[in-house]
Order: C-alpha cells, then structure tokens, then sequence
C-alpha cells in the first residue's frame, strides 16, 4: 500500500493563543513591543496616548517589505534565534556594530502579537535606513476571529508602500511606528494606569546595564522610554513629584541612590565562566573585592544585592513614591530586559522569606533587601529559556536551579555575615539609620571585619584572591594601637601579605613593631599597677585590722573608759571617802524614815523630801564613781545610750568594786541591743537599787539576763539568790513599787524610785516571782 503524507493545518484561531491568551497584561503586552524597538537598534522609543488610540514609535533600524514578509508576518519565526537578524549589515558597518552591539531581549518571534492584546486594529509605518521607500500595513485582528476553520495564511494584510519624507522617534529618517486603534477597554487606560505603566517600565530595562555598556563608545548607544499625552500635562503640572507624573521619560535610579546609603554587595561572574569577584560596600566605603574560582557551571552574571536599613527604606520610598515592600525585591534582568515575575512584591522565587521564617534575628527577609541579577548571553544559548507564557520566568533546569544557589550563598549568606555579624552589632540601638561608616572606626569592629575577610580567603573550597580594600579603612588608629588584641595585628599581617600592596605592607610592618613596643610597655605599666595594687591591699587590710582592734577595745569601754587600777593613791582615797560618806547619808535617811513610820514626825511630807534627799545622794554617789571613766560630758547628761552594752559594762564596774566573797556578778546579753535616750546616772540609779535590795536581801550573786522581745523591745530581768519578796507582797505584787512599801527592812524608797525613773525612760518594771532564775527574787524591766 502506498504511503501518503499528511501535513498540519493552521487555523485562524493560533492568532488568540499566541496573542491574547498568551500575553494576558496589558503592561506586558507594552514591554514586548518596546523589547522589539531595543533589539531594532533604536535609542529613542516613544508611547503615546490619544483617544482610542496608542502609538508606539521608535528610531530602530526599520524594516524593508521583504523583512516585512519574511520575518514580521512569520509567525513564529526569529530572526535573532537565528542569528541572521544583522547579517545583511554591509562590511563597512562592521565597526558600528561591534560598538552598538546589544544582546537580544526578545527571541520567541510572537511578541508583534503583543498589538492585539492593545487593541483590535493596528497600522504599522517602518522605513529602513538608506532605503527611499516607507512600508505601511494595515492589520484587523478581527478578521482572525469571524470563522474557527479559516486558514491562518488566508487572512490579508493590507500592504502600501508610501512615498515621501517620513520621520520617527527623535524626527529620525529610520524606524518603526504602529498606531494602535479600536482599544481592548480604553476606558482603563486612566491616569493612575498611565503612572502605573511608567513605574512598570522604569523597571524594565536595567538601568546600569553594565555589560551592554561595555560595547558603548558614544552617546548613540543608549536607550530611553518616553510617554506623551497631552490630555494629562494639566494634572503633570500639579503633581509635587517626579513618579506622580505621565509625561516624559521613564527614569530609574534608584539602586544607585540606595547603593550610597546601605550595604551592598556584587557578585559578577566573568565571560568565561573561570571566576567569581564578590565585592563589598557599606555606605560608600570599600570592605573588600575578593576574585574566586568559579565551580558552577554558570558565566556571563552579575548579582547586585542592597541591604535596606531604614534610613534606605525612607529614602526609597521618597525617591520611588513606593514603600520597598509594595515595590518588589530581586529583579532579574537577561540582556537588560526584565523576566517576570522575580521581583514582583511578594514573589520568592529564590526562597529568601520562606529561609527568614525560620531564622528571624539572623537572616534577611524580602522586606529588607533590594536587587538585581543581571545575565547576558546570546540568543542561541539556551541555558536561561523564558517559559511561554510572558510572565512566567524561566523554564527550570540546573542552570536556574544553579543561579539561586549561587546567589543564596555569594550574595545573600556574605551579605548577612557582614550585616548582623558585624554592621549593626556596632550601631547604638537608637543610631540604626546611621549613613556612614564612622561606628565601624572603632578597635573591635575592625577585627570583626579582619576575621570576616581572612575567612573568605582562607575557605575550604580553596578561598579567594583579595583583589582590593580600603587601605584608609583598614588603618588602626594609632592612638588606638595600644588597645589593640594580638589577634587584630595577627589578621591584619594576613591581609597585607594577601593584598600585596607595598605599601600597605610597610604601614603593616610599621604597626606591628609599634604594637610590640606598646605591649612592653604595657607589660610592664601591668606589673607595677599590680604590685602598687597589692601594696594598697596590704595597707588596707593593715588599716581594718588596726580599725577593728581599736573598736573592740572601744566596744569593751563605750561609757567606763578608765579602770580602777588606773587611779593614784590619792584619787582613790578620794572616791573611796565620797562613797563612805553617801552610804552614811543613806543610812540616815533609813532611820530618820523608820521614825516617821513610828508616828513620831508627819509622814507623807517628811518621805517626800527624803525621797528627794535619797536621789540627790545616790547621784553624787555615782559621780564620784564615774567621774574618772565615763564616756560622756558630765554637762550633758542626756545621750544615745544602748541599755545592754552599758549595764553589761556596768556589771563589771561592780564586780571590781565588790569582792567575789561579797558579791558575784553575771550579765547575759544573749545578743540583745536596744538604743534610747537617757541619763547613764538614770540607768546607774536603776541597777543600784536592784544590786542594793539584793544586798540586803543577803544576796552572794546577782544575774542580769537581757532578751530582744521584739526589734524595738528589751526586756531585761534582775535575779538575785537573796531570801526573796516577803509573803505578804506575794499576792498583790504591785504594792511593794508604793512610796514607804519595803521589801526588805528598808525604807520603801528604793523600788518606788525605780519605778519613776523607767517611767520617766517609757520603761515599766514588775516583781515576776521568787526562783525563777535564782533562789531570790526576780524583777523584769521592760523597755517598748
């Protein structure tokens, strides 16, 4: 049987699928007719708006009618893929073209349908340069519409050829205008999506196209976008910044303006594909220019990557009119053209926000970064391949699988090490926004960076080769040097033997011997600082312990400074005869009370004197005791006195007054304190009359024990081994503190008078029974 041979058939409808279904924005649809001026060798592309109508014209190269024919009416068909698109150039141009040369934006061959996406009817004027001969065709992309199974090549397309002078973009003799009419929604073309339009293109084409520039000789070479519409110039006029107004040219500057203010770092990987030159840059100052060998299997790449601070933040939204997070991130550009979507607010096409979440205070997220990668290459290599639909990146493979991890780990990781390693580690908290480097000018900022930058050189992966630094940067102050770690002059050493910059080796040397000799000195200013330091505390300790023996001591006398033993023969004798005579006044005083108790004189005025008479002599009876060893004026009575320590001091006045056989003496202190203001005779008086109804008592020991009741409470207990309180006292105990109630024989003046003076003190006193402690009687006196 014979074989026959089918062939496809190509229906009218292709039109849609490679047109609007393809390019589904209108702002696309833009940038792939302004793509098709760029790789016509135009500088100047002009859009322009009237009713219902856009015109987009520029200064390319023009087509002839046969180009017309063969290649703009081939669907499909890409004379750049091909790469006949400049062949026919004549040999004399050869030097213009290596000048002018530019890679391609576009090389699918279906952007011309971008016109449909715009409007339903487009005119198409172009004229080659040289040629006398202007082309015009008519095109009605509804014609492709009216029947599903017409042929795609049985559609016409009108065709005139015009005569006459023409001029284009920039009055230019050559180019290409099309007139696009009949509108797909022209009512959306107002003017916030006019603004819209020229922020989107001001995106589209990188503006440091540094690659393309490097094949730039003169000013022909460049290429801009303007936009007119007359309809608009009123409303432009009352607009108060640049990015609020439609007309004129589509400007973007602002990586350059944020360049200046922030961190920033590039990554260009060369032609060849051989290396990497990674450099660093904070606020206009150098960190450093390091050239790796490059194991990826990537070449012909640039990335830019800015850390946004938020000084950097209200800078570009002041320049742009756009906050950054509503601006987008990291744009990539291929042959100075944009690829959407990278760079698309809140696309994360290289996982930056999904590796933030899980690392807050240690890596970047979209919100505080800014960038571009920029990859040239001709139209034949097919390592980078745009997927068909116009907004929907590159199809991947393990060059694009390659080009986000080189980013991630040459500009993203450096740019975090840098960042929050060092950066803003050196910043005060209330000082972020700082536009300098000043605060990095300090000893261990610099050694952070010495380490950051060793670190690159010296990496596994066989590090790099330091290609440049701030020689000024890297200068340690010399004022600073003598703080300065061995590490930091260790590091530094390094970095001039891997710059090898003469110069830079000799200041280098030169810091290094001054450290050396700073370190000497400062040797030796540590040694004598430590054994002054220890001599201090060797005074110190000498100067405490002189203290505390000399408090002890003081401790041990407060209120009876002197001893007995200290007084001569006729001191004594003195204090001995004041004593004598006291106790005979005393005695007097006891009889001449029993009297008045006989009935023989009035009682209770003659008791009342007495009592005055009593408290006289017991007062003078103390002065002649104290007066050689009291600690106070004899003028000032009144003082801070602690109740414990001076009975406590006073117990062993009596023990050296009265002989053991007489009388022994016990005070228990048990820690106990309490300070009020009092006469010590007072106090002196108090202790007398319990130590003195002791002694009558036939007492042989008396014991004073003291207790802290409460942090302001003293209680203090007399107890003595006497025959105790009579009986007839036992049952109502609070009589024997009446004046005349005797206890023991005696006047009945002694308890009387201790009752008043602790009253007088806020003191109050009782009988609390007889062997409680001793085998005599016990009193408590209680201080609150």
């Amino acid at each position: 049987m014979a074989e026959n041979l089918l062939s496809f058939t190509i229906k009218s409808g292709l039109k849609n699928i490679i047109g609007r279904d393809l390019i589904t924005e209108d702002f696309v649809a833009v940038f792939e007719l302004v793509k098709n001026a760029y790789d016509a060798r135009a500088s100047k592309v002009t859009i322009e708006f009237l009713d219902d109508k856009i015109i987009i014209e520029d200064n390319g190269k023009g087509m002839s009618k046969e180009d017309i024919e063969k290649k703009w009416l081939a669907v499909a068909y890409s004379a750049k893929k091909e790469g006949t698109e400049d062949e026919e150039e004549k040999p004399e141009d050869y030097r213009d073209k290596m000048q002018l040369k530019r890679f391609y934006a576009g090389a699918k061959g279906i952007g011309r349908f971008s016109c449909d996406r715009l409007g339903n009817m487009l005119t198409l004027t172009t004229r080659k340069e040289g040629s006398e001969k202007t082309e015009q065709i008519k095109v009605n992309w509804k014609e492709f519409d009216q029947d599903a199974s017409q042929e795609f090549i049985e559609i016409k397309v009108k065709h005139e050829t015009l005569l006459g002078e023409h001029t284009f973009a920039d009055k230019s003799k050559r180019g290409t205008r099309l007139i696009i009419t009949d509108l797909n929604g022209a009512e959306s073309w107002n003017r916030e999506k006019k603004i819209g339009l020229k922020k989107s293109l001001a995106k589209l084409i990188n503006p440091f196209d540094s690659e393309n520039a490097k094949y730039a000789e003169n000013a022909s070479q460049t290429f801009s976008i303007s936009i007119k519409d007359e309809s608009q110039k009123a409303a432009d006029l009352k607009a108060k910044e640049d990015f609020d107004i439609v007309n004129g040219e589509v400007k973007n500057f602002i990586f350059e303006k944020i360049g200046l203010k922030t961190s920033h770092i590039t990554a260009t990987i060369d032609k060849e594909g051989k290396g990497i030159t990674i450099k660093l840059e904070d606020r206009g100052t150098l960190i450093y220019k390091i050239r790796k060998t490059n194991t990826t299997p990537l070449k012909n790449i640039v990335f830019h990557l800015f850390f946004l601070n938020q000084a950097a933040k209200a800078n570009f939204t002041k320049t742009v009119g756009t906050r950054p997070i509503d601006f987008g991130s990291i744009y990539l550009y291929k042959n100075g053209f944009r690829i959407a979507p990278f760079g698309d607010p809140g696309n994360d096409s290289f996982k930056i926000d999904s590796r933030h979440g899980q690392n807050v205070g240690r890596t970047v997220g979209l919100r505080d970064v800014v960038g571009r990668i920029e990859i040239f290459g001709d139209e034949k290599n097919e390592f980078f391949k745009e997927a068909t639909s116009r907004n929907g990146g590159f199809i991947k493979n393990g060059y694009t699988e390659a080009l986000a991890e080189c980013f991630m780990e040459f500009c993203i990781k450096k740019l975090e090490d840098y960042v929050f390693g060092i950066a803003r580690k050196s910043i005060d908290a209330d000082d972020k926004n700082q536009e300098d480097t000043s605060h990095l000018e300090n000893l261990k900022s610099q050694n952070e960076i010495f380490k950051l930058i060793r670190k690159e050189v010296e990496k596994e992966d066989g590090g790099g080769e330091l290609e440049e630094l701030d020689k000024n940067f890297m200068t340690i102050k010399a004022q600073a040097l003598g703080e300065a770690t061995k590490e930091a002059i260790e590091n530094l050493n390094f970095l001039a033997e891997r710059f090898g910059d003469d110069s830079f080796k000799k200041y280098t040397n030169q810091t290094t011997a001054e450290f050396e000799r700073l370190k000497v000195e400062r040797e030796e200013l540590t040694r004598k600082l430590r054994e002054e330091e220890q001599e201090r505390r060797n005074a110190e300790e000498e100067r405490r312990k002189t203290e505390k023996e000399l408090l002890e001591e003081k401790d041990k006398n407060t209120y009876l400074l002197a001893t007995r033993r200290t007084l001569s023969d006729d001191a004594d004798g003195l204090v001995h005869n004041i004593k004598f005579t006291s106790d005979m006044i005393r005695t007097i005083v006891d009889n001449l009370a029993i009297k008045i108790q006989g009935g023989v004189l009035n009682k209770k005025g003659v008791l009342e004197e007495l009592e005055k008479i009593k408290t006289l002599a017991s007062k003078a009876l103390k002065i002649s005791e104290l007066i050689t060893r009291a600690n106070f004026k004899t003028k000032a009575e009144i003082q801070i006195v602690d109740v414990v320590k001076y009975w406590e001091q006073y117990t062993a006045f009596y023990a050296e007054i009265y002989d053991d056989r007489r009388m022994q003496f016990e005070f228990i202190s048990n820690s106990a304190s309490l300070e009020i203001r009092a006469g010590v005779l007072d106090l002196a008086l108090v202790f007398d009359n319990f130590v003195f109804n002791a002694s009558k008592a036939g007492a042989s020991k008396v014991s004073v024990e003291c207790q802290n009741v409460e942090p302001n409470s003293l209680s203090v207990k007399f107890s003595d081994n006497g025959k105790g309180v009579a009986g007839h006292f036992l049952d109502v105990p609070e009589k024997m503190f009446d004046l005349g109630a005797t206890t023991t024989e005696g006047s009945g003046i002694g308890l009387f008078t201790v009752r008043e003076t602790l009253n007088n003190l806020n003191a109050t006193t009782r009988f609390i029974g007889n062997n409680q402690n001793l085998s005599g009687a016990t009193f408590e006196i209680l201080f609150q």
